[in-house]
């Protein structure tokens, strides 16, 4: 798990959301991955699901398939509306070796989304579906 509790950390989108952003973690060592969580003030979540790449020791990035599943909806929408203060999005998806994973987030559209902050970020070897 990455976490570090500290709020100076945060990681922010900027003023919107168009264009694209992202983020890259490595690993030393190359690790077992399962699944990759970010927690986000509920007033500053994404409103795009985030692109899912990890490089496996032989240097190749390789996108991950990780649909926006009804799993998530609902834990999104069970965080909303309980009032938390923070969301968690989990990327959710088939184990694998990987020395990096990055996360992009991207929005083109006609009107600019609201920009986001990601508060933490956790990833896991072993995720139950």
């Amino acid at each position: 798990r990455v976490i570090d509790r500290d709020p100076a950390t945060r990681w922010s989108s900027g003023r919107d959301q168009s264009g694209s952003y992202g983020f890259q973690v490595r690993l030393k060592p190359d690790q077992q991955l399962s699944a990759v969580a970010i927690e986000t003030p509920a007033d500053r979540f994404p409103r795009v699901w985030p692109l899912l790449e990890a490089r496996a020791s032989t240097g190749e990035w390789e996108t991950i398939p990780s649909e926006f599943s009804p799993q998530t909806a609902w834990e999104i929408l069970r965080g909303q509306l309980d009032g938390s203060r923070t969301l968690r999005i989990i990327v959710r998806f088939e184990t694998r070796e990987a020395r990096a994973f990055r996360l992009t987030f991207a929005a083109y559209a006609a009107a600019p989304a609201p920009g986001f902050e990601v508060a933490e970020l956790r990833a896991y070897r072993e995720c139950r579906f």
